[in-house]
């Protein structure tokens, strides 16, 4: 009898220790929660998924970033394997899709991704118009390049062309400042989901005052804009939430002067298309003067994201695969820490970072850390993986990359004892276990 009741709790709960299982904390009747993660293999590049299942509502899903560098073959392959997923899920739509920055290798698939299923929120860093520019400049972008429209005006570009209805809502996610308080803590909800349909609910606020003359700020092309407020959250009442984080006021700031000159470049940029080339050219030898022509504030910008359970929910069992089993302490950790090519060096930038996720507790609750920019020594500083102590640390790159060859070899000896995982153009990633309050 024992056995076979062991047997059929391991159906439900994968990697179940016969420990747990016998001291009689494991009932089938409470673990109706399935939470499952991917990180697909798209080489050089950045495509995850998540969602959490119960059996009497849809599920709660997510995509954060879709590109790569590596192969078109390389996303289209991950799509397909996603589509597929979410259609044995029972999911008829993304409910939230984040980018984090707009840079090629994590944005590529986008379109794809909302022509195959259609998208409830998308989250994206706000980002004022002339910077976007500059960083469509740092990609190779040129003004007659069709993705151009993206930085130009991202809503009208992923909303138009066809796609009109694929996305409900656009949310912007103004600048996290150092004196911004993190939110309350996930802990301080009680209860749980009864089942029905769960709505995420955006705790929203006002556009910051550089959004005032950007042309993304605006509802158009049938799609509602919205901003989110200072460390506002995405809920899933009473189940899960996601918390994002822009640290881009720590970025090097434009001056009245920058913006006098660069405001009549834009004008063109937007609406003398003849003169878009010419325009362009302007704007980068105008930024070169203001910031500097080896200036790496293009590449300061990422969204960060948080993903995890509200109140008392965690994994009931189920250990990461990772190269190093963590800490039976730390068994019940099953958030997220999305970091795309985000900076989290040694001061200022880590110090605010800490502070925002720390503060509330939810540094100590990610047993998933998603590797700053693919491993990249820049973005990193020593001794960063024993101050966040994932139980596994992922790194989504191409290691034979021609050009960039991430991860660098310090950053990895660094995450080496955290459960270091390689996500590549053969291998991905996926976490599937049970969770209860």
């Amino acid at each position: 009898m024992e056995v076979d009741l062991f047997i059929q709790a391991a159906l439900y709960c994968p990697w179940l220790s016969p420990s747990v299982f016998v001291d009689g904390s494991i009932h089938l009747a409470a673990t109706p929660w399935r939470l499952m993660l991917d990180w697909w293999p798209v080489g050089q590049g950045l495509f995850s998924s998540g969602a959490v299942v119960g059996d009497q509502c849809p599920p709660v899903n997510w995509v954060y970033d879709c590109g790569t560098t590596s192969s078109g073959a390389l996303l289209d392959r991950a799509l397909g394997a996603f589509f597929r997923h979410q259609d044995l899920i029972k999911a008829s739509n993304v409910r939230l899709c984040v980018l984090s920055h707009f840079d090629r290798d994590h944005v590529s698939g986008i379109v794809r991704l909302i022509e195959g299923m259609p998208v409830t929120t998308l989250l994206l860093p706000y980002v004022p118009l002339w910077r976007r520019l500059i960083i469509a400049l740092a990609e190779g972008v040129e003004a007659d390049d069709p993705i151009f429209g993206f930085y130009l005006d991202p809503v009208a570009f992923l909303a138009g062309g066809g796609r009109e209805g694929r996305i409900g809502e656009i949310v912007f996610v103004p600048a996290s400042g150092p004196e911004d308080s993190p939110p309350p803590g996930p802990e301080d909800f009680e209860g749980g989901p009864s089942g029905g349909e769960i709505d995420l609910k955006v705790e929203r606020g006002d556009p910051p005052d550089e959004a005032s003359d950007d042309p993304a700020a605006t509802s158009h092309a049938g799609v509602q804009v919205r901003f989110l407020r200072p460390a506002g959250r995405i809920l899933a009442p009473l189940l899960w939430e996601f918390v994002p984080y822009n640290d881009a006021n720590l970025s090097p700031r434009a001056t009245p002067a920058f913006l006098a000159a660069a405001n009549p470049l834009l004008n063109t940029l937007l609406y003398d298309p003849a003169n878009r080339a010419n325009a362009l050219s302007d704007l980068k030898a105008l930024y070169d003067r203001h910031f500097g022509s080896t200036s790496e504030l293009r590449n300061l910008i990422s969204l960060f994201l948080y993903s995890g359970p509200l109140g008392r929910l965690r994994r009931q069992s189920g250990v990461p695969k990772a190269r190093e089993t963590p800490p039976s302490s730390e068994f019940n950790r099953c958030a997220q820490i999305y970091t795309g090519d985000g900076t989290l060096d040694a001061g200022p930038r880590f110090d605010t970072f800490e502070r925002f996720f720390s503060g509330s507790g939810r540094l100590a609750r990610a047993a998933f850390f998603q590797v700053m920019h693919h491993g990249s020594r820049r973005n990193w500083h020593q001794g960063i993986a024993a101050k966040v102590r994932p139980s596994v640390s992922l790194f989504s790159s191409d290691p034979a990359h021609r050009r960039f060859r991430h991860p660098h070899g310090e950053v990895l000896r660094d995450f080496w004892p955290y459960g270091a995982v390689q996500i590549d153009r053969e291998m991905g990633y996926r976490f599937d276990c049970w969770l209860s309050a």
